[in-house]
């Protein structure tokens, strides 16, 4: 028997159980699904960064309208559709210091970058097949294949260099991406039979270019580059003024030779000096590998992870199989706060609330609910104008021995003024919330949550990113 691993398959039933559960779409209301936040995603400033001109870069030399080579975050729609380079402008940058790696290649390139820093990685879904996915650094494992659009080149200045780019412009030519069939870019050089075209193939034959070649009745022969890399550093290296004014490298497709670069090893090098760069592409190539946008603030909506997913579509589901059919989930709202319980049954005129849970029972005997579940009861019993609250909880792993699984209902009943002073912190915190929003800026680091909500936060990083900021640009704001 053999086992091949089908992320395909996942996302399909990832997607499935998010449409099932319309767990990615909002609610009504204010919901926090909608906020300013960073993405850590940030490299070394030595990274070589490709120009739009065909030079490299170092990413820290970067500044906001520089123009970068891209390509498309995603595939384009349609049958055999692939990634195209675009043009993409750096809007922002800005230097950080993070936890990081050092990725090395198998041709001996490496790498030093944020472990929240994304590369496109090829993923092999069933024989013959593959797809790719956009991987963290931390996440990379040796014989991890990374997509790579070419190798990093240096600005050749021989006489040799000079000679080719001469001949170059006097009698070469580049493909144009509408001829049929050209999904790559080429560089052509033809001449006739004699001393030029051996000279001109020699020099080409010395800075390691492979070439294809064609020789016509005439006696012209036209030599080649065969890929899109080749060309790429053809042009950037040897720098012919005629055909670089001429070259539009823009709507090509990444290579399919040489397309990949394999890691060899990984090692975690703690913090170190990064640079985040803000593209309009959100992707730039970097050492000749195709990598995510590196960093920036980007207000819009915060979808659920993976994980967050399969667990809400376990709960919902449960709930399905174990709640009557006239259960509801019903939505309450109130000076711009919305509520919506899990579920709720009615039995006998005793209305309660259905959780399932993979808690320990004993755990929230011996500490009590947790503190987000008793605000928000409250929060509901403020909306609805009553004291008490009916909740049942069944453990589905009991106390993580058997029996499996357990129930505990109980009747929770407050005072006004714990249903006040509560409402009170729920409008403190909208207030907060919509000030940052409209602002179109972060929230203060740690100042406006509490120490459980950070323990787990996906986001945490983010936060530490933008403590760094504010130390940097001697903020007087504290920070708890």
């Amino acid at each position: 028997m053999e086992r091949i691993p089908n992320p395909e398959l996942d996302r399909l039933i990832l997607d499935h159980l998010s449409t099932k559960y319309k767990i990615k779409q909002p609610r009504e209301g204010l919901h926090l699904s909608t906020l300013v936040y960073c993405l850590t995603r940030c490299l070394h400033p030595d990274t070589k960064v490709l120009m739009a001109d065909l030079t490299w870069m170092p990413a820290g030399d970067l500044q906001p309208e520089d123009i970068v080579v891209g390509v498309d975050e995603y595939p384009q729609q349609g049958t055999g559709a692939r990634r195209a380079l675009r043009k993409s402008i750096v809007l922002r940058t800005q230097e950080l210091r993070l936890p990081s790696h050092i990725v090395t290649f198998s041709d001996g390139r490496f790498v030093v970058a944020s472990d929240e820093h994304l590369w496109l990685e090829r993923l092999d879904i069933g024989p013959g097949r593959s797809s790719a996915s956009w991987t963290r650094t931390d996440q990379l494992r040796r014989g991890s294949r990374v997509r790579q659009l070419c190798h990093t080149w240096q600005t050749e200045t021989s006489y040799d260099a000079g000679y080719l780019s001469g001949s170059l412009d006097s009698e070469g030519s580049i493909s144009d991406r509408n001829q049929p069939s050209a999904h790559r870019l080429r560089v052509s050089y033809a001449q006739k039979e004699g001393s030029t075209l051996d000279r001109v193939r020699s020099i080409l034959h010395c800075f390691g270019f492979a070439l294809g070649e064609f020789r016509r009745e005439d006696g012209v022969t036209t030599l080649w580059t065969r890929d899109t890399a080749s060309a790429l550093r053809l042009l950037g290296s040897i720098r012919p003024k005629r055909l670089l004014e001429e070259v539009v490298w823009e709507g090509f497709s990444l290579p399919r030779i040489d397309s990949f670069a394999e890691v060899v090893a990984i090692m975690p090098v703690g913090e170190v000096d990064v640079v985040g760069l803000d593209t309009t592409t959100k992707t730039l190539i970097a050492e000749g590998l195709v990598s995510h946008n590196s960093f920036f603030d980007v207000k819009g909506a915060m979808e659920p992870t993976d994980q967050e997913v399969m667990l809400f579509a376990l709960g919902l589901g449960l709930q399905d199989v174990l709640t009557p059919d006239d259960a509801e989930t019903p939505v309450h709202e109130l000076e711009g706060i919305t509520v919506s319980p899990d579920f709720v049954i009615k039995m006998r005129d005793i209305q309660c609330e259905l959780k399932t849970v993979r808690a320990s029972m004993k755990k929230h005997e011996e500490e009590g609910l947790p503190e987000l579940w008793i605000e928000y009861i409250m929060g509901t019993c403020y909306m609805t104008g009553v004291t008490t609250y009916n909740l049942s909880v069944l453990y589905i792993l009991g106390n993580y021995s058997p029996p499996f699984p357990q129930q505990r209902s109980e009747t929770l009943i407050f005072d006004e003024k714990e249903l006040q002073d509560n409402w009170l912190n729920i409008i403190e915190r909208r207030d907060i919330y919509l000030d940052f929003l409209g602002k179109n800026i972060p929230p203060t680091p740690y100042k406006y949550c509490k120490s459980w909500e950070c323990k787990y936060c996906r986001h945490k990083m983010t936060c530490q990113v933008l403590t760094q900021f504010e130390q940097r640009n001697g903020s007087d704001e504290p920070v708890d």
